[in-house]
């Protein structure tokens, strides 16, 4: 996998040849890799608008704890935390006991240092670039690129030998069995089970046992080779999730129903699809000899989960926006499209349990989690 820069790299290759006579250092190089790396870049720094608004909050309210500000912006957690140390280390806000509190000095904001490091770790960016597509020595790229004094061809990598390591034509059916593998994989819903900061219910912040849901699956990664292509084309071109996915659900989770003992399946309901989750899961509910049961409402069209940055904003939004209408005893399968920040998943497994249904068993086609 590419690194970000240079010097990683050559750290990285590095550790292959220790304590062996030999060893192959092969780059992994797509695109996801530049995504990756530009997402950390442009988060390195807090942002002007974010720390205005932050800013902003504090000025509003004189006086306030991180989680009361998170809590009033639109913005992740982490990012809050960067513009507080920002601002405390400007002498424009104070922090004492806790509480934050805008000082007497003016804030002259500048970016002009963040600007500089940003710039240059996007030239690192476009040296690793460089790096792939050079036809000429790579460790004298690499030497040169770090100032080495005695750089020269090292006659031993493959645009010196002018050969491949490895052999560039794969099989059809070594893909397609990759594919394979890949789609037998699955992945998790790790359940929360502590409400945001400041939100108590029943007088406690921290869930009782038994109040929060299981450890859930997901059939796919957004956007991966096995299914989470066919999800997005299925909800977004097709509006229609197909049989492939059906079955591919089925056979994921028919051992586990088994296991756990669930005995009915509900899902999470939507305004602007209302059919799209609905028809799966009267689907996936016909093959599993289960019954599919209406018993959560959407009541408001609501904000969708991606939009909304911190925990605090997309608790409230999933809160505000679902009830449950009717239960059924018996642990459930609770089926959605997507799990972004599983503040939805909380929720709606949170009303269903206080309803009196069983344990909570969530699972979603895609994982499309992000940070908080």
């Amino acid at each position: 996998q590419k690194p970000g820069n240079p010097i990683a790299y050559y750290q990285q290759i590095g550790r292959a040849g220790r304590c062996i006579e030999r060893a192959h250092a092969i780059l992994m190089s797509g695109l996801e890799d530049d995504y990756i790396t530009r997402f950390f870049i442009e988060s390195a720094f807090p942002t002007i608008e974010n720390m205005t608004t932050v800013l902003n909050i504090i000025e509003k309210y004189k006086s306030l704890k991180r989680w009361q500000i998170v809590r009033e912006s639109n913005i992740k957690q982490s990012k809050v935390e960067k513009c507080l140390k920002f601002l405390v280390l400007e002498k424009v806000v104070n922090l004492e006991k806790g509480n934050y509190s805008r000082t007497i000095y003016q804030w002259n904001p500048s970016t002009s240092e963040a600007n500089e490091i940003t710039t240059l770790r996007y030239k690192e960016l476009d040296k690793m670039n460089e790096f792939v597509e050079t036809t000429d020595c790579y460790m004298e790229f690499m030497a040169l690129e770090l100032d080495d004094p005695n750089s020269r061809k090292c006659n031993v990598c493959n645009n010196c030998n002018r050969k491949q390591l490895v052999k560039p034509n794969i099989s059809n059916e070594m893909v397609n069995n990759a594919i394979k593998f890949l789609k037998q994989s699955y992945f998790v819903i790790e359940p929360r089970k502590k409400w945001p900061d400041g939100i108590k219910h029943n007088n406690r912040n921290i869930f009782i046992d038994g109040t929060y849901a299981q450890v859930g699956k997901v059939l796919s990664n957004y956007g991966d080779v096995a299914y989470g292509r066919l999800v997005t084309r299925d909800k977004y071109i097709n509006k229609c999730f197909s049989d492939e996915l059906v079955d591919a659900s089925v056979n994921l989770l028919r051992g586990w129903i088994n296991d756990n003992k669930i005995m009915w399946v509900s899902y999470v309901p939507s305004i602007r699809r209302p059919e799209l989750v609905k028809s799966f899961a009267e689907k996936v509910a016909r093959k599993l000899n289960l019954e599919c049961y209406n018993s959560i409402k959407k009541k408001i069209d609501s904000k969708e989960q991606k939009t909304l940055k911190n925990s605090f904003k997309q608790y409230e939004n999933a809160w505000n926006s679902f009830e449950v209408i009717n239960t059924l005893p018996g642990n459930v399968l609770l089926i959605d499209d997507m799990v972004d920040s599983r503040w939805t998943t909380t929720v709606c497994s949170y009303k269903l349990i206080q309803e009196g249904s069983g344990r909570v068993y969530p699972f979603a086609l895609v994982n499309s989690i992000g940070g908080n």
